[in-house]
């Protein structure tokens, strides 16, 4: 019951889209906010009036195509194919992991309420009901 509890499709699907979730949320936290422009496009940064920086006038600008931080990145340490991999089988791990806890939980609720409950008929002619609590 925990095997088909937990494989199925609709667990599947969840942790994909947890391990698409992460990478998005990971971009949030590595791109730079700053303060002199509003517009990023590729290759040009367009600048443009705003309440904090006065630059319609000031030409284009090329964004440079090689990071000069690029050695400080993980990937560049673990190399884009290994970090491809860590950052699609951690979070399935992560996921997979939750999972099963999640369907283990289940099937113990589930097997606690299949149970019969001291009353009930079945627990009384198979001998395992409470004395006090039968009624007469």
């Amino acid at each position: 019951m925990l095997l088909n509890l937990f494989c199925v499709c609709t667990s599947a699907a969840g942790m994909i889209m947890f391990t698409s979730w992460i990478n998005v949320a990971g971009r949030i936290f590595a791109t730079r906010l700053t303060s002199d422009f509003t517009c990023h496009t590729y290759p040009v940064y367009k600048p443009m009036n705003t309440t904090q920086f006065a630059g319609a006038e000031a030409p284009l600008t090329l964004v440079p195509t090689d990071d000069p931080d690029y050695d400080k990145a993980p990937w560049a340490k673990m190399g884009i194919a290994a970090w491809g991999v860590a950052m699609s089988i951690g979070p399935l791990a992560g996921a997979a992991l939750v999972g099963a806890v999640f369907s283990y939980v289940a099937v113990v609720q589930m097997r606690r309420r299949s149970r019969p409950s001291p009353q009930h008929p079945a627990a009384i002619e198979a001998g395992v009901a409470d004395k006090d609590s039968q009624v007469a």
